[in-house]
């Protein structure tokens, strides 16, 4: 008697369209994040013709490009908040 074991657990996907809905962009948008590696999108699927990625690796995605964004936008608070502050000049 065998039995199937099933090694890998199964995962949902996203398609480009979802994705775009997920994010408020056009499908278009997120084709060219695709192609550029700086934005560093996970691997897509092609489901005969219908490409998509994994929720589970976008949510990776999301959460670093929010830290990285996060960064960035501390680094920018800092730099307006030195630029705005008065200058003193010693006499």
């Amino acid at each position: 008697m065998a039995s199937a074991v099933k090694s890998e657990k199964s995962h949902r996907f996203l398609s480009r369209q979802e994705q775009a809905e997920r994010w408020g962009k056009s499908v278009r948008t997120v084709t060219r994040w695709g192609k550029d590696p700086r934005m560093g999108l996970p691997r897509e699927y092609d489901f005969h013709g219908i490409k998509a990625r994994r929720e589970d690796q976008l949510e990776a995605w999301e959460r670093h490009r929010v830290g990285v964004t996060s960064e960035r936008g501390e680094r920018l608070q800092k730099l307006t908040a030195s630029a705005k502050a008065p200058c003193t000049a010693a006499e």
